[in-house]
């Protein structure tokens, strides 16, 4: 068996939430919708026609983009995707929440060969799994007035998307460990409109760096003990002139002569 020649593309797989609950109608127009919306996005990112190739699959499919060569990866990748944001805001605009169509959308890159049924590459097998993994179809399910979530494969985002020479900046991306059946790589997820912590996001430390120790003057000082009021029982007042001296004969322990306490406790003193 004689192998065709491959060639490097972007893969691009992309799959409808909650497709199997629609009824057939439903069904109809969702397809109808996603297959303008692809179209529009591969003219938006200037591709032709026989450009961009499909394997649809109903509720889903794998589009291949060139890449490489002439073709200005990061203003395809954006264009594409910008083109599918806006334009599911517009198919979404009036309908209600259980008739929105709403996208998980991963994108790879590898060589990629035609086979007698479809594609064959290990970044054909690797996108659809990216795009089923948990962490990605949790993003969708955890962001409700998100249209779209897409994931990039980590080579295609640090070489790529994490430089922001496009519309999407690269710390509005997240960090995921994605794993689905035989696959376990990570990927970089992206929600228009949601704001990533800054550990989460590739433009920054990751996660688990220690943090500054709190400033001494930002500590909360507990409050001095409160002074007994001048005046009160065995509490001499304050002096302005300091220190007064003692009297004659060194202080005194007991009551002094016609005190109240040598009327309680006799001319004999007591004890503290």
């Amino acid at each position: 068996m004689s192998v065709p020649a491959g060639n490097r593309r972007l893969c691009v797989a992309y799959d409808i939430e909650s497709y199997s609950r629609r009824d057939q109608f439903s069904q109809f127009d969702a397809q109808s919708r996603l297959t303008e919306l692809l179209d529009s996005a591969c003219a938006a990112a200037g591709l032709a026609v026989g450009d961009c190739r499909f394997q649809q699959q109903g509720d889903g499919g794998l589009a291949l983009l060139p890449t490489g060569g002439s073709v200005d990866d990061p203003r395809l990748i954006d264009a594409f995707v910008r083109s599918l944001i806006t334009g599911l805001a517009t198919v979404n605009r009036l309908r209600s929440a259980e008739a929105r169509i709403r996208l998980r959308v991963a994108v790879h890159e590898g060589v990629v060969f035609t086979a007698a049924h479809g594609y064959v590459g290990g970044a054909v097998v690797d996108v659809f799994r990216m795009c089923d993994a948990a962490p990605t179809r949790s993003a969708l399910i955890d962001n409700p007035r998100a249209d779209l979530v897409l994931v990039a494969a980590d080579g295609v985002y640090r070489d790529v998307l994490m430089h922001g020479h496009h519309t999407l900046p690269g710390d509005a991306f997240e960090r995921h460990e994605l794993r689905v059946k035989d696959y376990a790589g990570v990927g970089w997820i992206h929600v228009p409109g949601r704001v990533v912590p800054p550990a989460a996001s590739g433009a920054t430390a990751s996660a688990g760096a220690p943090s500054s120790p709190e400033p001494e003057a930002s500590r909360a000082v507990p409050p001095a003990p409160t002074s007994t009021p001048a005046g009160s029982p065995g509490v001499p007042a304050p002096s302005a002139s300091g220190p007064q001296p003692e009297p004659e004969g060194g202080p005194q322990s007991g009551p002094q002569p016609g005190s109240v306490l040598e009327e309680l406790f006799g001319a004999g003193g007591y004890e503290l």
